[in-house]
């Protein structure tokens, strides 16, 4: 948006003292007609402003998103500090996840990472698909590790339930979504109760965003989410068509003469 600067505005955007971070201030844009009182204008857009600068003498201009760019954020933070694996994010998994391939932390002593945090329970470890022996593994829950207690030396996978907040086991579509918003420190969902409770999975690893998470749980269940006008974060349920009984029907009488026209024609892909 640009607009005309006005000495006080032209302050706040000048380097000096004076001068004001515009990053992240929540803005709102209303529509509605002259005439109305400012309190009957709609709620039309809330956003938050990137920055704002001069565009010459007598212009600013003023950036800014809506409020899904905050779930452009990782959805992976801790990152692992030594061993084969340092430099890359710990893993988190959601729910009751299938074949997952932890990261392995420790080499000498076989220490894999399950989940960034803790979790509910560990429900099969295999090596290159052989099912290992519980006895033969051990399982910290809250620091979301698995020690293999043998030598090991094929690929390592498992199935597991996943990551407790708070001490509560989160496997929902909505107790994964409002997890993840919560990642991105945005608030839960106004909505409750509206999408079906089915035990979901969700593996994080590598590093994805917040909001690709969130399309992955939404689809599963047939959801939808989005920032209403007022920058509530809000979520639908597709529950198919009511197609209900037919009040009429259509018959060849019902269609206007000479009202149909070729729209395309598809070439052909071989001539006889």
């Amino acid at each position: 948006i640009e607009f005309f600067l006005y000495p006080e505005i032209e302050q706040l955007i000048a380097p000096g003292d004076n001068q004001v971070d515009f990053n992240g201030q929540e803005i709102r844009a209303y529509i509605g007609d002259p005439s109305w009182p400012r309190d009957d204008f709609i709620p039309k857009f809330t956003g938050q402003s990137k920055s704002l600068d001069p565009v010459d003498s007598q212009r600013a201009r003023i950036l800014f998103a809506d409020k899904n760019a905050a779930l452009k954020t990782g959805v992976l933070s801790t990152v692992i500090e030594s061993g084969p694996n340092a430099g890359a994010f710990k893993p988190r998994l959601l729910g009751k996840c299938f074949n997952v391939e932890p990261v392995l932390l420790d080499e000498i002593n076989r220490v894999y990472c399950v989940n960034d945090g803790p979790f509910l329970s560990v429900i099969e470890v295999r090596e290159s698909g052989f099912v290992i022996s519980p006895t033969n593994y051990t399982v910290n829950l809250v620091n979301g590790t698995v020690t293999i207690n043998k030598s090991v030396t094929g690929r390592i996978t498992l199935d597991a339930r996943g990551h407790k907040n708070n001490d509560v086991y989160i496997n929902t579509a909505e107790q994964l979504i409002n997890y993840l918003i919560g990642l991105a420190g945005q608030s839960a969902a106004v909505d409750s109760n509206l999408l079906p409770g089915y035990e979901l999975g969700l593996y994080v690893r590598p590093q994805r965003d917040v909001d690709n998470c969130l399309d992955e749980v939404c689809l599963s269940v047939g959801g939808n989410w989005f920032y209403d006008a007022i920058s509530q974060f809000r979520l639908q349920h597709f529950t198919g068509i009511d197609t209900g009984n037919p009040v009429d029907s259509i018959n060849a009488g019902h269609i206007e003469a000479s009202s149909l026209r070729i729209k395309h024609r598809i070439p052909a892909i071989k001539s006889l």
